[in-house]
């Protein structure tokens, strides 16, 4: 837990920061993003490079957090698990989510276009370290595009 030393209220800094990474290199002159990559590496498991993805959360991030760092109370998970929430696997495919079915019990009418999700994200670059990285890295793959 020393990510907690220096500050009890903020677990962004159990992460890397911009300070110990560096500043993300600057865009080529027309470089249009790829708002698709994240889906892909997600279904892929793999990124660019072959890493495995998402990658894996250091054991730290997965504890009880209380309010004030502590290994227990953590209210807040103890909510999240206590309500019934049912969703589509992120990793279902289009061809998966065609062949099995909904979760909802309902089938997508044949020549029926799937919906299709682009989550935005507005901020500012002092968070991408931090809050991006770890949307990135959790729930953006599941969407079909993304971009902050």
């Amino acid at each position: 837990r020393d990510c907690f030393k220096a500050s009890t209220t903020d677990c962004a800094l159990c992460r890397n920061l911009e300070s110990q990474t560096g500043p993300a290199p600057p865009a080529p002159d027309g470089w249009i993003p790829d708002v698709t990559v994240l889906r892909r590496m997600y279904l892929g498991g793999k990124d660019g490079d072959g890493n495995p993805w998402p990658p894996a959360l250091p054991d730290v991030l997965c504890e009880d957090v209380s309010f004030n760092g502590g290994k227990t109370g953590d209210i807040n998970k103890k909510c999240l698990d206590a309500i019934p929430v049912v969703g589509e696997p992120l990793g279902k495919s289009e061809t998966q989510a065609r062949a099995e079915g909904l979760s909802n019990g309902k089938e997508i009418p044949e020549g029926t276009a799937m919906p299709r999700l682009m989550c935005l994200v507005y901020t500012m670059a002092s968070e991408h370290s931090t809050r991006i990285r770890a949307i990135r890295e959790t729930w953006a793959g599941g969407g079909d595009g993304f971009l902050a």
